[in-house]
């Protein structure tokens, strides 16, 4: 049975901190953007082959996670900077010992308007339940810092040999010859703003 949870969380505020002297004033306006995508899936146990050395995969399931938080700093009512750390993971819960993916990825991108912002060094984890890619993304003046931002993480998944997917994990999810999940996770969308 296919389990699939998606939760998404948007959250935009926005402090403004004013500094004034005598003969000027100027204003910056810090904006604050939280988006995060979060999938799970059930692992198949559709077939196993006579091999007694055979691991099983985890099974309590595999969830990805992809997630951003976007700064941007507005002086005199411009835009001048944003920071954007970013977040992506995929994580398989065992139920007993023993039990592991045969390789896991996640290799998580941020992008503004379409256009690469930062690409995090992907992770490769053989053997493993737990892979992260993370980084942080900076924009500065006189590029342009405004516009839509989203990140994606792509996630592949192996299954331990004697074992196959009988359907896709997650709705974002190609089956690659019935051992290999190709996922993509992507955000929704936070617009930032040219002007405060």
């Amino acid at each position: 049975m296919r389990v699939a949870l998606a939760t998404l969380l948007l959250l935009l505020s926005s402090v403004g901190v004013a500094n004034a002297s005598s003969d000027s004033s100027q204003v910056t306006v810090e904006k604050k953007a939280v988006t995060t995508a979060h999938f799970k899936a059930g692992i198949k146990k559709a077939g196993a082959s006579a091999n007694s050395l055979e691991t099983d995969p985890p099974g309590g399931g595999c969830e990805g996670i992809i997630q951003f938080t976007t700064t941007a700093t507005y002086v005199m009512g411009a835009i001048t900077d944003t920071r954007t750390p970013y977040y992506g993971n995929v994580s398989c819960t065992t139920t007993a010992d023993g039990q592991f993916m045969a390789e896991l990825s996640a290799d998580s991108t941020l992008y503004d308007d379409g256009r690469i912002i930062s690409d995090a060094d992907p992770d490769v984890c053989p053997n493993g339940n737990n892979c992260t890619s993370t980084s942080i993304g900076y924009c500065i003046a006189p590029q342009v810092c405004s516009g839509t931002y989203y990140a994606t993480n792509v996630i592949t998944m192996l299954l331990p040999d004697g074992w196959y997917w009988t359907d896709k994990p997650w709705d974002q999810c190609t089956v690659i010859g019935d051992v290999e999940a190709y996922c993509t996770l992507r955000t929704n969308d936070v617009y930032v703003p040219p002007f405060d």
